[in-house]
């Protein structure tokens, strides 16, 4: 936990999601990794994604699995109500939030950031190079020599 004597003691701390939005500008130094890779790269980062391969993506849950973008901006005004009132944030702040920091497509300014990121990991972690040979069915080609 985040208050606990330990997290205390420590001289930095990770707070995303819900968190990282409740403790905003609560502190001295604070450093917003999105937007600190968006300036080192000129892309956004991926913080998340679900990838099926295209073979498995087929019929009714396949159609679902392709709207769902569509069906989450339909309810992102209830959502912002329901967070605002459950992290006691203002609506406007949760709004703010799902609909300009989240994406949920992948477009290519979002892959171009995905490549770099697995990219420069594969070079400092060697195990990431096992799943990097699934991503070309992505279309996205990673410059690493495997």
């Amino acid at each position: 936990p985040v208050e606990s004597p330990e997290a205390k003691a420590c001289d930095a701390q990770l707070a995303i999601g819900d968190l990282g939005l409740q403790r905003a500008g609560r502190f001295a130094h604070q450093l917003d990794l999105g937007a600190a890779w968006m300036e080192w790269t000129g892309s956004p980062f991926v913080y998340a994604v679900w990838l099926v391969r295209q073979e498995s993506v087929l019929g009714a849950i396949g159609k679902y699995l392709m709207d769902a973008p569509k069906r989450v901006h339909k309810t992102i005004p209830q959502l912002a109500v329901e967070a605002s009132e459950e992290l006691g944030l203002t609506n406007d702040l949760c709004v703010g939030y799902l609909t300009d920091s989240l994406q949920f497509t992948l477009d290519g300014e979002a892959l171009i950031g995905l490549q770099r990121f697995l990219t420069l990991a594969a070079a400092e972690h060697h195990r990431l190079r096992e799943i990097v040979p699934d991503l070309p069915a992505l279309g996205v080609e990673i410059p690493v020599t495997i």
